[in-house]
Order: C-alpha cells, then structure tokens, then sequence
C-alpha cells in the first residue's frame, strides 16, 4: 500500500549548535565532500555531488576518488564558500584533495582561495596533466591531488574559505583540512598572513536547507525537441511545422548564438531554419537551408569531410550520466560529427553510423535536409526531460565565386566547444515539457538535510508548478508543496533548488523525484 508523506519545511538549526556537531564529526580529519555541501554558500551557479566512475578517472595515480563536490559557476569570478570548524585560534595549513586533469565531462577551472578575505598563495588549474594541455589527449592524466593553499591565522570557532574561479568551467574538491602549525616553525611572511576578526557565529554561513524555490532562467533560446510524430525521412518537410524553428542560423541571430568562420555575404549566401523531433527510438532533424550556389556532386568517391561540401553537420556530445548510466547501449564516442550533406539527385547520401539515414532535395533557393539517428547509435535510451549537448553547424561550398568567397561556415548554438556551451537538446514530453532533478546524495536518510536541484522546461502552454514528489523504497510517496503554485510561461526554461528531510517514519534508501503540474 503506498503510503504518503507530506515534507515540512525546513527549520534553521541553532548556528552554535550545528557547528559543534560539526566540529566533533570532523576535526580528526578531513572534511568530505558530502560533509561540504550542506554548509557551502554559492554567489551563482550550483553544487552537484558526483562519483567519478572508472571510466572518468582511468588515468588516475591509482587513488579512489570517492565523492567529490563538483562546483559550476555561471561565469568567472563567482566563488564557492565552505564554513569549516576552527578548533581552537591558531595558525593552520589549509590543504585540499582536488580533481586535477582533463575529464571527458568538460573543463576544469583556475582556481584561487580566500581564507576570510586574505589571499591564499596557492592555485589550482583542473585542466592541464602532467603530459601537457587538452591537444595532448589522450596522453592528459585524470587523478585526484593535494594541494597546498597555504598558512594562515584563522580564529575559532569558524573561518570562511571562498573558492574563486578564475575562468570557465568546474571545480571539483574531494576533501578539505586544517591542519595546526606551530609559529615558530614558519615564515616570515606566513606569520604575517593572518585573518582580520573572528567570525561571529551569527554570520555564519552554515544552515538547513531552503525550502523549494523557483527562479525564471527566461526565454529557451537554444534547439528544442518536441513531442512525438509520424516522421518520413524522404527529404519532404510537409510533417513539419518550420514557422517556429528552434534554430535560426541568419546575420541577425548568429552574432547571439554562435560564429561565423568566414561571415555568408549575407542570407541569401548562407542561412537556415531547423527543427527537432523524437520518438523512442530516434532523433529527428529537418533543416531548410538558403544557399545561393549549389555544389555538385558527382558519385560516391567524392564523399570525404563534410566540410568540402555543402552540408548541415549536427555535432553530439552523448553526456556521460547517459553513456555511463544504466541506460547506456554499446560503445560510442563523446563526441559525434554527424554530416549531412547535399548530393545531386543523380548520386547517393554520404555513408553515416549504422542505423542514420538521411534525403535531401533541392528547393528553389538551396535545399532541404530530413535525419533520423537512432538512440542507439547514438549511445542510451532516451526518455522525456534529458538534454543532450548539441551544435548545428553550416558548411557552404561556393566553387563558382571567387577564392576567398568559396567557403562559409555557421556554428550554432554555441557559447564554446565544450559539452556546458553548446546547446542542449531536450527532450520534452508529449505533455509539453520537460525536467531533470539531481540529489546530492544517492541514499537519503531520514533526519539528514539533502539538497534538490532541477531544471524545467515549459514549452507549448501555462502550467503551474505546485511542487515535487519523490517515490522511495516499497512505494513511499513523499510530497513537497510550493507555499504558492508558481505559474509558468510556455518557452521559458527554470531552475528549481531547495532542501528536505525526510520524516523519521520514512524509509531510507532511493527516492526519484517528479515535478508536479498542473494544465
């Protein structure tokens, strides 16, 4: 029989209280990451605990990463604060146990650390191994390293140390400790290194988690998938409604979302309207292109890089939670051009991975491209609410003009290369929407805060959001409630973060979330 809980909101625990319980839990040791997160304080961005796999660290120094607390700022500068217990007032080495290396879900960020507002003389750069930057891949070795930040006067009970970014990207810590030091034993300009006042403990930064909260992210102006239809892939768009594309490459909307490598003479050179579709097997594209000159193709022996033809290349990049998850299929590569190029009526498409076919026909002002990739191909088994990192990428072939007129390139929707610039593909739901929810703990125990974090997209019509379900081990259904439903605009994407504790009567183990709606 299920049994149905309703979540109460959280209640802030006494500072002092919380940071002694702290302090006897850890000061023998390191601080772990889970320990972190609950007292950790973000400017922007959000936390994540992760389990690098095997896989992800498989050019390690032989250490077992465990967890490790992952940090994504929205833009360089933001800072991560811990709230560690102080003992007693003293000098301490600050020592942390970080992610060091180039893993395959993206880049690892500069990082510097202030203790209390005082520079620390450490840093730490995520990306480049021992063997040299990312053009030496795959030689760039993934392994956890201690790094020294340095020595400084802290004062009890607490201090604050703020993790900068210093450019884009993540950054990953395993553990923190302060470890006492002796002042006699230090440098001059170590003694000297000292943080300014005590931290009252009502400034303190550690506290329960927040109820669930809902923040506007705006308008979804990235490629989009939507609901299920009867695709024919014959290079006919009549299925398609192309008057709402969910990619625009054009001079007005390039200079937005993405580049141009070299600049089209203008739309009639260069442009295009795309659209995404799904269903439980496949991935649908259907891509309208203007494109003033046409370059021919003679036969299949001409097929080399899509790039020396005119094409529509859709690149991938299967996120690892998916290819490494349990709905993974077979071994495929992170990152997948796929090149969809016009071809003469008189010739055949280019050959592609097993299971992708595509057709294009010639229009009166350039062509028409239709796609199916299968999921299977492209590594798991989708579901409603994933995002995969995607780009659309525009090549144009114009043999007849002049040398430094022969080629023009679009790229789109883009902020960077990597898996968190370029675009994500979600796959919204025969409903008209779609969301991810992630914990910071696998194993939820009653009495212990965790921490929520989803994102949601609203895509066709209204809804209105009035809370979260989580269903737990033997069919327990655990609810929280927004105090006010929050309406939600169609095409706007949301982040949603907050915090709950189990009921002590609830069963501990898995629980997944769901977002409630309501039409």
């Amino acid at each position: 029989m299920t049994t149905h809980f309703t979540l109460p909101f959280l209640r802030l625990l006494p500072v002092t209280l919380l940071l002694c319980l702290l302090y006897a839990a850890i000061a023998s040791r390191a601080m772990t990451a889970v320990e972190m997160q609950p007292v950790v304080k973000v400017d922007g961005g959000f936390v994540q605990i992760i389990s690098p796999s095997p896989e992800a660290m498989r050019y390690t120094n032989g250490r077992n990463p465990g967890t490790v607390l992952l940090y994504h700022p929205d833009t360089p500068g933001q800072r991560l604060t811990v709230t560690l217990p102080v003992p007693a007032s003293g000098y301490y080495k600050v020592t942390g146990t970080h992610v060091f290396g180039a893993w395959k879900q993206g880049r690892y960020a500069l990082v510097y650390l202030d203790a209390e507002g005082i520079r620390m003389p450490g840093k730490q750069h995520g990306w480049y191994g021992p063997d040299g930057p990312p053009a030496h891949w795959p030689k760039s070795r993934t392994h956890l390293v201690d790094v020294s930040w340095g020595v400084i006067y802290l004062h009890a009970p607490a201090a604050r140390l703020s993790f900068v970014a210093n450019d884009e990207g993540a950054m990953g810590i395993a553990d923190l400790t302060l470890t006492p030091v002796a002042a006699n034993t230090l440098t001059e300009a170590e003694r000297a290194r000292r943080a300014p006042a005590p931290l009252p403990v009502e400034a303190s930064n550690i506290a329960a988690p927040a109820p669930l909260a809902v923040r506007d992210l705006g308008p979804i102006s990235w490629t989009l998938p939507v609901a299920p239809r009867a695709i024919t892939v014959d290079g006919k768009l009549a299925e398609w409604d192309l008057r709402t594309p969910a990619v625009t490459a054009s001079v007005r909307t390039i200079d937005k979302l993405g580049w141009a490598t070299p600049a089209p003479q203008g739309d009639a050179d260069l442009s295009a309207i795309a659209h995404f579709a799904w269903d439980a097997d496949r991935l649908y594209l259907a891509a309208r292109v203007t494109d003033d000159e046409l370059a021919e193709t003679a036969g299949q022996k001409e097929w080399a890089s899509p790039w020396g033809h005119d094409s529509v290349v859709l690149r991938i990049l299967p996120p690892a939670w998916l290819r490494g998850g349990p709905r993974a299929v077979g071994q495929v590569a992170d990152d997948m051009h796929l090149g969809f190029s016009f071809y003469s009526p008189n010739t055949a498409p280019r050959p592609l991975p097993a299971g992708i076919t595509y057709a294009a026909t010639r229009t009166k002002d350039g062509y028409d491209i239709e796609a199916a990739m299968p999921f299977s191909t492209l590594g798991f088994r989708a579901d409603a609410g994933d995002r995969i990192p995607a780009m659309l990428i525009l090549s144009d072939i114009d043999p007849g003009k002049a040398p430094a007129l022969r080629f023009d390139q679009y790229g789109l929707p883009t902020r960077g290369f990597g898996d968190r610039q370029v675009a994500q593909l979600r796959l919204i739901s025969a409903d008209g929407w779609g969301a991810d929810w992630s914990f910071d703990a696998e194993e939820l125990t009653p009495g212990t805060p965790v921490q929520l974090l989803g994102y949601l997209d609203i895509f066709d019509r209204p809804r209105q959001l009035t809370g979260v379900e989580l269903t737990g081990p033997n069919g327990v259904v655990l609810r929280q409630a927004l105090p006010v439903a929050v309406m939600l605009s169609p095409g706007h994407r949301y982040l949603m973060t907050g915090g709950i504790t189990l009921p002590a009567d609830a069963p501990a183990g898995r629980y997944t979330p769901r977002t409630i709606l309501t039409k």
